[in-house]
Order: structure tokens, then sequence, then C-alpha cells
């Protein structure tokens, strides 16, 4: 072999083991096993190591804002009541007090809050609020009712049918019959005809703390003229992209992205922060069709980084692209059978 040959083989032997040494250090794709979850009238798949938590949660009479917490015993429910009642437990400046009266319900473990919200005003409706217990949760519903003993009666009343149609499920259970679901529990039923639903969706990640997503379905914000589409409400200028790639924002992706029926555009965008770190902001909508419980406003948003100061992203850019990709592809109607399987672990992303 000449020095020329044993160069050239040293050389390229040297590098090799540099370049396998450097595969090896380099931290492994981080994948996550997802499971599917009910939101609503929807189905989304979420990294099983989820912790889920709710925000705003609205069906129909109920109202806007249901309530729901852990409450072992019924007694929980009416110390809750009890302890709400407080603020209204002053004068009005009408007479009497803005509690005007709480009554037992018809069913078990039911009761009716009836008040005032200022002490300056009692016109024709009244605030009500009904505490219903079953299965180790409580629940609070809120509506109003003509100030009147037979108005009164009638809305505790159609609360109280409301209330019969909630089923409890697990965190996780998916129903295998027509309904609503929200914190470990769902309306049985389809869609009524003028529908009325919204519910939030948070998840977080223990092993990823930076991580937030939220899922969210709304009947009440569908499309209209008034609301733009996700893209003419974050349009740029050119000078715009300009000045945002200088402080540090990128945009990965600004395009239209259909999900099965649902026509909706994202976002993705690279955000450098102030303190330098790193993370990410994803953002999916569809705007819906108006008044559409199977084709409601949908909107998914993932966000990296998160923290206060903003921290680093644990996900690089490739496995936060393939997270969002499994979350979005995933997003599906619930047509009532049996709990579909959980999908792959999520796939390299798409440029």
């Amino acid at each position: 072999m000449t020095p020329r040959l044993f160069v050239l083989i040293s050389l390229a032997f040297v590098a090799a083991i540099g370049f396998a040494f450097g595969v090896r250090r380099r931290p492994p794709m981080v994948e996550m096993r997802m499971i599917t979850v009910p939101v609503g009238r929807f189905l989304i798949d979420i990294p099983e190591e989820a912790t889920i938590s709710w925000g705003r949660q609205g069906y129909e009479e109920p109202g806007s804002f249901i309530q729901t917490f852990e409450a072992p015993t019924p007694n929980l429910v009416k110390e809750a009541m009890e302890y709400d009642a407080k603020k209204y437990r002053k004068p009005h400046i009408d007479g009497g007090s803005q509690l005007e009266s709480i009554v037992d319900g018809h069913i078990p473990n039911c009761w009716f809050m009836f008040f005032w919200d200022s002490e300056l005003v009692k016109d024709n409706y009244i605030e009500v609020k009904g505490y219903f217990w079953k299965g180790g949760q409580g629940f609070v519903f809120r509506n109003n009712a003509v100030f009147t003993p037979q108005g009164m009666r009638e809305r505790a009343d159609l609360l109280e049918r409301y209330f019969l149609m909630v089923q409890m499920r697990s965190p996780q259970e998916i129903p295998t019959e027509p309904g609503f679901c929200f914190k470990n529990a769902y309306f049985q039923g389809g869609p009524k005809p003028d529908p009325t639903e919204n519910i939030a969706m948070h998840v977080n990640l223990p092993s990823h703390p930076d991580v937030c997503v939220r899922f969210c379905t709304d009947v009440e914000y569908s499309a209209s003229q008034t609301n733009p589409k996700l893209l003419d409400r974050t349009a740029l200028t050119l000078a715009e992209d300009a000045v945002n790639r200088l402080s540090g924002i990128r945009r990965l992706r600004a395009r239209d992205r259909t999900v099965g029926p649902y026509h909706g555009q994202e976002l993705l965008e690279r955000i450098r922060e102030y303190n330098g770190t790193v993370g990410y902001s994803f953002m999916w909508e569809c705007l819906g069709r108006p008044k559409s419980a199977t084709h409601p406003n949908l909107m998914l948003e993932m966000m990296t980084g998160y923290g206060e100061p903003p921290v680093a992203s644990s996900l690089n850019r490739k496995e936060a692209m393939a997270l969002w990709d499994a979350m979005v592809d995933s997003i599906r109607y619930r047509i009532p059978e049996p709990p579909p399987p959980a999908m792959s672990p999520p796939k390299a992303p798409t440029p």
C-alpha cells in the first residue's frame, strides 16, 4: 500500500467514526403515543400522558358556563350553593335582598338559587342557578327566569329535565350514543334544531411542561361576513413580514388545510423571544357554518416554550410539527360507534 493511499484510507476511517459519534450524540426524536378523547361532539387524538382541564362549557338551556367539580357526597354541592349564596345575602336598593330564594328541586340532590345580579335593579327577569349532584360530581347550570312564581318554577323544571339528560363517563371514555361531551359527563341526544354549544379543552404534557394545547368548538362563532378567516386576520404586508423576521418571528406555514369535511387554515410560526429562547406558535381554524353543531367553528392551538419568562422549546421544530400534524389530522365528528383505536406515533412533518 502506498503512503498516499494509506493516508486517504485513514482520513476516511476517522471521518466515519466522527460521523457515527455525531449521530449517537444527537438526541433521538421524541415520539408520543396518542389516545383519542371526546370534546363536545368531536374527537381528537392527544398524547397519552396529557393532563386535561376544561375551560368554557356551554350547552343549550343549562347556559354558556356550566360548572363541574368533584363532589364525593351531595352535601358538598349544597355547601357550594350556600357559599355562593353568601355573595347575594346583602340589601337590594329596591328592598329585600339580592338573594330572592333557595328551593329544593323535584328530583333528588337538586337545589335552585334565585338572585339578582345587581343590587341596583330588579326587572322582569331574575337569575337562576341549578345545583345538581350525580356520581361523585357536582354540576351548576345558570340561566334566567321570568320573575313570577310560575316563571321561576318553569325554569327550574326545564333545568331539571336537562340534568336528567346528563350521563356520567370516565375522563377518556367515548360514549357509543349521540351526545355532547364535557368534563366527566355528556348530554344525551343529537343537536337541537337551533343549537347553542361551545366547549374548550386545555392539554398539558408533564414531560414537556412548556407545551400547551387548546381545542375549542363553538356553534355561536361561525362563518359570517363579520368573521374573517385566519389568514385574512393575520395577513402581513412585505414590510410587516420584514419587521417580524428582524424581531425573531418566522412563518413556517400559512396555508389552507382541509381535515375531512372541514375546510380550515393554519398558521405556524417560529418565535425568538426577547430573552433569546425559541418557541413555536401553531394555530388551525375552521370557521364552520352558521348555527351548525356538525360544522361549528373549530380551533386548535399549540404553543411551545411557554413560561414566565419564556423558556426554550422542549420540542425541536421537527418534533413540534409532527405532534401538530398528528393532532390536526385526527379531528373528526363523533359518529356513535365503538371507540376507534389510538393512532400510531406522529410521523415526520410535511414541509
